[in-house]
């Protein structure tokens, strides 16, 4: 692998700290980013491990891409595979939904009221009928309709709704927790079948804050995937086997499917603040793509205190009253 080149970094940093655009107080921290990686003997930094660092740097966008350039002109980037192998980031995308999911709810809810079959109020909506009566509403009236249901507590309307998710760079730590919401559905990426040579792993903002714990860190990345590599190639040792060695970090992929309703929940539990970090990140990816694609449904979605106004932890982060408050026990 390639030494990091300190003095091409530091022709590059000359000329971003020279920068108009670039406060001396992050040129300051530039120099001495790159003054802490020289001094690592023991660790084989690369210039992509530079730039890296850099990334940590987000309210410097335009920074970093400078930098990115100069080196890129100097020729201090290294191919892909000469790198340590670099920490994921999430990425979530709603693969499919039940077609007129909110003409669906709609005719589930008004079945409840109505003499006419759910097959003629399904199609009466989908049409969006301008006619505001009882049984046949336009869109406007559906729409009012599905959020009095709602809010009434009548959520089994909307599990007719289906959505699936595609979700990536994740960790394994994450889809344990993912697969406890049980009315769901899950296809997850196999570690018997999927060889994991040169694996991506999950890196948490408590390490990445911490020069000396990201390079123990990343470096414990590196010496697992040669024990895993080893293991399979030197030994024979077979994947499903071999994969005992991998860690939580580990990036998985899955297919997740759930309904309306689970999902609703599932915002409750995991948007909380209290929630561990990397799955609290997916609900909200989650949600916000729920938002968009039936607004009605998720216009009040989130951590429980956002959806009852307030909060029925013990340890409340504060954001909303604690249900004991609102209603003390005992009086």
């Amino acid at each position: 692998m390639p030494k990091f080149d300190v003095e091409k970094v530091r022709e590059a940093l000359d000329v971003v700290a020279a920068h108009e655009s670039v406060p001396d107080s992050m040129a300051i921290l530039l120099y001495a980013a790159c003054d802490r990686i020289e001094k690592l003997e023991a660790v084989r930094e690369s210039a992509s491990a530079m730039l890296e660092l850099m990334d940590r740097f987000e309210s410097y966008g335009h920074v970093i891409d400078l930098l990115r350039k100069e080196l890129a002109v100097l020729g201090a980037n290294e191919k892909e595979e000469d790198a340590l192998m670099p920490p994921t980031s999430l990425r979530v995308s709603l693969l499919s939904m039940t077609p007129n999911a909110e003409a669906l709810i709609y005719a589930a809810a008004k079945q409840c009221v109505s003499e006419y079959d759910a097959s003629v109020l399904f199609e009466s909506a989908v049409n969006s009928h301008n006619v505001h009566d009882f049984d046949f509403m336009d869109v406007g009236g559906q729409v009012e309709l599905i959020r009095r249901v709602m809010a009434s507590g009548h959520l089994g309307v909307v599990e007719p709704a289906q959505f699936s998710f595609g979700v990536a760079g994740v960790s394994r730590a994450l889809s344990h927790q993912l697969v406890r919401h049980r009315l769901a559905s899950y296809s997850q990426q196999s570690q018997r079948y999927v060889k994991a040579d040169g694996f991506d792993y999950v890196l948490p903002p408590s390490i990445l804050k911490n020069f000396e714990a990201n390079n123990l860190y990343c470096n414990m990345m590196e010496l697992i995937n040669q024990a895993y590599e080893r293991l399979r190639k030197n030994h024979g040792i077979p994947a499903e086997d071999a994969r005992f060695v991998l860690p939580n970090a580990c990036e998985t992929k899955i297919v997740v499917t759930m309904n309306a309703r689970s999902l609703l929940h599932f915002f409750e539990q995991r948007c909380c603040l209290r929630a561990q970090w990397e799955i609290r990140a997916l609900a909200n990816e989650m949600l916000l793509l729920c938002k968009e694609a039936v607004p009605v449904i998720f216009e009040k979605a989130g951590a429980a205190c956002v959806r009852k106004g307030f909060c029925e932890e013990d340890k409340c982060c504060g954001r909303a009253p604690r249900l004991k408050d609102v209603i003390p026990y005992g009086k």
